[in-house]
């Protein structure tokens, strides 16, 4: 059995393997929880872990020739841009502080759903199905102006200025 002394760890926590191979993770908080989980995935797959992380920044090609240069070129086309540096960094100074983290993901999604002909919902949801309207309008109800924004300002938006790094919409809960 190996024994690790993890910094960051709030309490005692563990992971046994059983017979099968499924690892069995313990602890006495949620954090900790996570924490011990991502500790044992990058245990055990680290190098499948970078792998992804190479294909999504287009980076495959410097380790696996030239026969990848079309898909590196691919995903750095759609390589996100924002923001993320700061609070990244913000977070893992609290985690090496032992603090809460100041900044986190609120689970926003968006879906247009068709419910009539020639209009939709714009439903805009967080985590466990909660509502995050974002709009001046009341978006549980279906509207032709959802539709023709779905259809026409929505594409241009991504097109035009998400794919190149302008976010302005986009928010973190503190």
């Amino acid at each position: 059995m190996n024994s690790f002394t993890l910094p960051g760890l709030t309490a005692p926590a563990s992971i046994s393997i059983d017979t099968w191979g499924m690892a069995h993770i313990r602890a006495q908080n949620t954090q900790d929880a996570f924490f011990v989980q991502g500790f044992n995935a990058v245990r055990d797959r680290l190098w499948q872990i970078d792998l992804w992380r190479k294909r999504g920044l287009g980076l495959l090609a410097a380790d696996f020739g030239p026969g990848y240069l079309m898909q590196d070129r691919a995903a750095r086309l759609f390589l996100y841009r924002g923001d993320m540096a700061p609070i990244v960094a913000d977070n893992l100074i609290a985690q090496m502080k032992n603090a809460a983290m100041p900044k986190a993901y609120d689970g926003y999604g968006s879906c247009p759903l068709t419910v009539e002909h020639g209009k939709i919902i714009l439903a805009e949801f967080g985590y466990g199905g909660k509502l995050m309207p974002s709009f001046p309008w009341d978006s549980t109800k279906p509207t032709r102006a959802a539709r023709f924004l779905k259809k026409s300002v929505l594409p241009w938006i991504y097109w035009s200025a998400m794919l190149k790094g302008k976010e302005w919409l986009a928010k973190t809960t503190s």
